[in-house]
């Protein structure tokens, strides 16, 4: 089984009743466009998979493709894109005009990039679900009277943040800190 690469930031979430509790608040119906970011070995993706009709990936890190398929029991629902979220062009994944739903489990390293990377598209998305490092998550919401700058600004402009659930360190894979999945409504 492939280890969570720090050079990727990944931190794989096993808690199964977090991932319930995602996947509850996604609430995938089966036309819905949904992509998800960063599956890694699969453990939020077998659970999206049922509710969907076809599920779209995007992995950066060819060593997880094998342990994916495998979670995923080699589903032809599942379509897997290889590469880099920051780069891919998220308007492919658009049929018969359905806004995309976004999910993933976020590293820390990345979440803010991606976050402006898909503000570009925020017209093609109806909703963005991930899981963030608490700080993260903090980043997104509304000034107060912390220094956001910027980012903080652009982001509360397009984007409602709230947070779904808390998952402590122990829950991850790799040590990572704490962290909230958020829901993030776009557009």
């Amino acid at each position: 089984m492939s280890a969570p690469k720090k050079r990727f930031g990944q931190h794989f979430l096993h808690d199964q009743a977090v991932l319930d509790r995602i996947v509850r608040t996604v609430n995938p119906k089966p036309d819905d466009a949904l992509v998800e970011i960063g599956p890694g070995r699969g453990a939020l993706t077998r659970l999206l998979l049922p509710k969907v009709t076809r599920l779209r990936v995007v992995e950066i890190d060819r060593d997880v493709i094998a342990p994916l398929r495998a979670a995923c029991g080699q589903s032809e629902k599942l379509e897997i894109h290889m590469g880099d979220a920051l780069e891919v062009d998220f308007a492919q994944f658009i049929d018969d005009g359905r806004p995309l739903r976004l999910v993933g489990n976020l590293p820390y390293n990345i979440s803010t990039p991606l976050l402006f990377h898909l503000l570009g598209v925020a017209g093609l998305v109806k909703d963005m679900h991930f899981m963030l490092q608490k700080a993260g998550q903090r980043r997104l919401r509304p000034a107060d009277g912390i220094d956001g700058g910027a980012r903080r600004s652009s982001q509360s402009v397009r984007c409602r943040p709230g947070s779904v659930s808390s998952a402590a360190e122990g829950r991850f894979r790799r040590g990572a800190t704490d962290a909230e999945a958020g829901a993030v409504s776009a557009g």
